[in-house]
């Protein structure tokens, strides 16, 4: 079986407001989610990070995350 591939996101471009992505949560579990914001870091190495809202067995859940944890959906 071939490896997957996943293509790197590209801030600002890729993702959009209210777009439907899966985030990976702090249990390295994917998750459904939407995009609700956006908030573009001064510093070079943390970049762009996204706010997402999704829902866990807890509830529903708002968190950023960077665009290493975003995958499209």
């Amino acid at each position: 079986m071939a490896p997957i591939t996943m293509k790197k996101i590209q801030p600002m471009t890729d993702l959009v407001l209210n777009q439907s992505v899966q985030v990976r949560i702090r249990t390295n579990v994917w998750v459904m989610g939407i995009i609700v914001g956006f908030l573009e870091c001064l510093n070079k190495i943390t970049g762009m990070a996204y706010q997402v809202e999704y829902t866990t067995p807890m509830g529903p859940q708002r968190s950023y995350f960077g665009p290493d944890d975003i995958r499209l959906s």
